[in-house]
C-alpha cells in the first residue's frame, strides 16, 4: 500500500445504544509483510463523529509451519525439538497440568539464531502421562500447533 490508500469498512450492522461493542475482521493478505498506518471513525445517527488515534502496525497475515517436531524422554527430562518455516516464539502448555498455562521454550531471536529450530529440555514431574500442545507463534500471534503425549 501506499499513503494514498485508504480501505472503508461499513459497521452499519453493529448494533446501537450506549457503551455498544462491535468487532469486524478485514482482509489485508494483499499488504502482509508492510507497515501500515489505521484509524476509525465512528458516527452515529446525529452525526456525531469520534477518531481514533493513528496508529502504526506491521502486517503479519501468514501463520508459521511446523515442519518438524520430535521428543525424547530421559526420567523427568524431555528434549523438545520444534523446526517451523521461519524464526517464530515455540511456547508449550501441558494439559494434565492443575492449572495448564502457556510456558516459553524459545523466543524468535533464539530460533532466528538456530536456523529455526527451537531445542530445549524441559522437566516433567509426576511420573504421568503428559498431553502437551507445542505451538510456534509470529508476532500477530499466527500459530501452528502440534501435540505430543509421553510419560516423564
Amino acid at each position: 500500500g501506499t499513503d494514498s490508500d485508504m480501505r472503508e469498512f461499513n459497521m452499519g450492522f453493529c448494533g446501537t445504544g450506549k457503551n455498544q461493542y462491535c468487532s469486524a475482521t478485514l482482509d489485508l493478505s494483499d499488504l502482509n509483510g508492510e507497515d501500515i498506518k489505521y484509524y476509525a471513525i465512528a458516527q452515529d445517527h446525529f452525526n456525531t463523529v469520534q477518531s481514533t488515534v493513528i496508529e502504526n502496525v506491521h502486517v503479519d497475515t501468514v501463520k508459521p509451519v511446523i515442519e518438524n517436531n520430535e521428543y525424547s524422554v530421559d526420567g523427568d527430562n524431555v528434549r523438545i525439538m520444534v523446526d517451523s518455516d521461519g524464526p517464530a516464539e515455540v511456547v508449550y502448555k501441558d494439559l494434565t497440568d492443575d492449572k495448564p498455562k502457556w510456558k516459553k521454550l524459545c523466543n524468535e531471536k533464539q530460533t532466528e539464531k538456530t536456523g529455526n529450530i527451537c531445542d530445549k529440555t524441559k522437566r516433567f514431574k509426576g511420573k504421568r502421562y503428559n498431553t502437551v500442545i507445542i505451538r510456534a507463534l509470529y508476532k500477530a500471534d499466527n500459530y501452528d500447533e502440534v501435540s505430543i503425549k509421553f510419560f516423564a
